[in-house]
């Protein structure tokens, strides 16, 4: 009787280490987080290099003619502009 005790508490035994052996062996280990990279500027220019700006406008192609289209806006600072009128 003493003996079937000691072989059911092996067979207890066994029967944890096993499962907490398969219980390791199924759970695959966490990725590792990746590593943040550096930009460097001299080589990624050449790849993709900046926008070109646009050029200045360097004048103005003029406005409305006829005013009476807009009745307020004579005093717009625009239409002083367009009529040549530098402040």
């Amino acid at each position: 009787e003493v003996e079937q005790e000691m072989d059911a508490e092996q067979d207890e035994l066994d029967a944890e280490i096993e499962s907490e052996h398969e219980a390791e062996v199924h759970e695959p280990p966490p990725p590792p987080p990746p590593k943040p990279r550096k930009r460097n500027p001299r080589t990624t220019m050449g790849r993709n290099p900046p926008p070109i700006a646009e050029p200045q406008v360097m004048g103005f192609g003029g406005g409305p003619t006829d005013l009476s289209l807009l009745p307020s806006f004579g005093k717009h600072i625009a239409a002083a502009l367009w009529r040549g009128e530098v402040y």
